[in-house]
């Protein structure tokens, strides 16, 4: 698959990731006034199945089954590992920068998709 068009397939796929996960924090943190942080770390796993099989399936074009566990597995890792970087980032952004919560998010789920399509090219999907 051409490159430039996986990468905006890519980039749909994080927004819409990305929009689930404001639309969870919005709801959770406005709506049913959770502390924003867990509200963040509720969003998580919502925002990770959307983004794994969308990723898996339509941007890196990955029918395979096989290897679907091992996929799953580095894929959460490094997930794991967003979670980790979010959750200061909003620490930062929020209560040291003193922003909003939900352009926090934004900010902050920008730039951890900009190191995750290399890590996913590279290490998740990297036969696709």
């Amino acid at each position: 698959m051409n490159k430039f068009l996986q990468l905006m397939r890519f980039a749909v796929v994080g927004i819409a990731a990305l929009s689930t996960s404001v639309f969870i924090l919005y709801l959770l943190t406005d709506i049913l006034r959770l502390w924003y942080i867990v509200s963040a770390i509720l969003a998580f796993p919502v925002a990770f199945l959307v983004s794994f099989f969308l990723q898996k399936f339509w941007t890196f074009n990955d029918q395979s089954s096989q290897k679907l566990g091992q996929q799953m597995t580095i894929y959460l890792f490094i997930i794991l590992l967003d979670l980790v970087i979010n959750i200061a980032l909003l620490y930062l952004l929020v209560d040291i920068l003193i922003q909003n919560h939900l352009v926090a998010q934004v900010i902050s789920g920008g730039l951890i998709s900009v190191m995750n399509f290399v890590l996913y090219r590279r290490f998740v999907f990297r036969n696709s």
